[in-house]
């Protein structure tokens, strides 16, 4: 709600606090919240508009990222274990900062293995590292800082444990005009699967 001076909102925020399964018990801490705002304006208001060529230098992007994780699991103190990650991303800008897309990926895990194990569901080692799915995803650019948040879905997984769907919360920071750094938080419905590093390059 707006008039000249005055503007009124409201947001839903959901925050969540966890190690990222760098070392089991994950105990982590889900907030949801509610907030309320009022904005008052002293003096006129200035109207600007975005120049026709700034919104003209907004590309589709193409981009291919490498990254790596470290994981726990069950027993607590155990072993940890590594992730390798690979997506693949599509995005189309929306106006002066939105983009929307998805993207492919592909995950070599060494931890599914030793619970597929535990479970008695015994299969090749190499078969039981592999995850694969596709996901949407929806972002933000401020500056050189990119935010997305993404959902996916399994196209192959052998532990079922998890689930079939998963989200991912994702930083990306560009180093170069072609280069970026990244750091996200991957989850199934809320429980941390792991943190990841990363590094990119734009086409």
């Amino acid at each position: 709600m707006t008039s000249k001076n005055f503007q009124f909102n409201t947001g839903i925020d959901f925050a969540h606090f966890s190690n990222g399964s760098f070392r089991k018990p994950n105990l982590g801490i889900n907030l949801p919240s509610l907030n309320i705002g009022a904005i008052y304006y002293i003096g006129e208001p200035v109207v600007g508009k975005v120049p026709q060529d700034e919104i003209q230098k907004r590309k589709r992007e193409f981009t291919a990222t490498l990254a790596i994780a470290v994981k726990e699991v069950y027993p607590p103190n155990g072993d940890k274990y590594s992730v390798n990650i690979l997506h693949i991303q599509y995005h189309h800008p929306l106006h002066r900062k939105g983009f929307i897309g998805g993207g492919i990926e592909g995950t070599i895990d060494r931890s599914l293995p030793f619970q597929l194990e535990e479970k008695a569901e015994g299969h090749s080692y190499f078969a039981n590292t592999i995850r694969s799915g596709i996901f949407g995803s929806a972002g933000i650019r401020m500056g050189n800082w990119d935010g997305y948040f993404q959902m996916g879905m399994y196209t192959y997984n052998r532990y079922k444990e998890d689930g079939n769907i998963y989200n991912r919360l994702l930083l990306r920071y560009a180093i170069a005009k072609k280069a970026f750094v990244s750091f996200g938080l991957k989850s199934h419905f809320g429980k941390a699967d792991y943190f990841e590093w990363g590094l990119g390059l734009k086409f």
